[in-house]
């Protein structure tokens, strides 16, 4: 699958097998999207996804809530997500 244009626009950042994305309890400043690789998500030690699908968005709920982090994003595989460093200007 490829990526939506004003994404492939956006800086890419890698991420090691192993790394955190997101860190739950956090503060969500930044948008990513899953460019290449998988990311799982994590709750309280428990995987509950695996994300795979290129374009798929991450940060986005608790960014648009204003709450903090319910879950750590951790790369599953080596990968690369695009960051959208100021989220607000990126959707407007």
């Amino acid at each position: 699958m490829k990526l939506p244009v004003g994404i492939t626009e956006l800086p890419a950042a890698s991420f090691a097998q192993g790394e955190v994305v997101i860190k739950e309890g956090s503060q969500q400043e930044k948008l990513y999207f899953l460019e290449s690789g998988r990311v799982e998500v994590v709750r309280d030690g428990t995987r509950i996804a695996l994300i795979r699908t290129p374009g798929s968005v991450l940060g986005e709920i608790s960014f648009l809530l204003g709450t903090e982090t319910t879950a750590d994003v951790i790369a599953a595989e080596d990968s690369v997500l695009r960051v959208a460093e100021d989220p607000m200007a990126f959707l407007l």
